[in-house]
C-alpha cells in the first residue's frame, strides 16, 4: 500500500496556519496572559509584597523549667519519678516510664535520673548532687 506524504503545513494548528508566526513581543505578552506557572493559568489572587516577608515569626511558647524532685526507685522494679515544673500542671507531678504529660514523653527513669522528649528537646534531669 503506498504512503503519501503530507506536508508539514497542513499539521499546524487553525490559528498559527491563518495568522501566521507571531512577533517575539506578542509571544511575551501571550506568556504573561496564560501564565504557565499556574494550574489556573491564571494571575496570582494576593499580590507581592516585600513588607509582608519581614513581618517577624510567631513566637514558639518558651521551654518549661523541669526539675526532678525526687525518685522512687524500689530496686528497679517499676521505678517512679516525681517532677516539678510540667507546663499546665500546679504542683508536682508523679510519672513512670512511657507516660505523656503535656505533651511531654517520659522516656527513661534511672537510680538518679530521668530522660525527657517533647516540645523539639531532649531533658536528662538529675537529682541534686548526684550524677547519673
Amino acid at each position: 500500500m503506498p504512503v503519501a506524504w503530507v506536508p508539514a503545513e497542513a499539521h499546524a494548528p487553525a490559528a498559527e496556519r491563518e495568522t501566521g508566526p507571531s512577533s517575539v513581543d506578542s509571544l511575551g505578552a501571550l506568556a504573561v496572559d496564560r501564565d504557565p506557572f499556574r494550574l489556573t493559568r491564571a494571575p496570582a489572587t494576593t499580590a507581592y509584597s516585600v513588607e509582608r516577608q519581614t513581618q517577624p515569626a510567631i513566637p514558639l511558647p518558651p521551654k518549661p523549667a523541669l526539675a526532678l524532685v525526687g525518685i522512687v526507685w524500689e530496686g528497679g522494679h517499676n521505678p517512679t519519678a516525681v517532677l516539678t515544673g510540667v507546663p499546665g500542671i500546679e504542683g508536682n507531678r508523679v510519672v513512670r516510664t512511657g507516660d505523656v504529660v503535656a505533651g511531654l514523653r517520659v522516656r527513661q527513669v534511672l537510680a538518679t535520673s530521668v530522660r525527657i522528649t517533647g516540645m523539639d528537646t531532649a531533658w536528662t534531669l538529675t537529682l541534686l548532687g548526684l550524677k547519673p
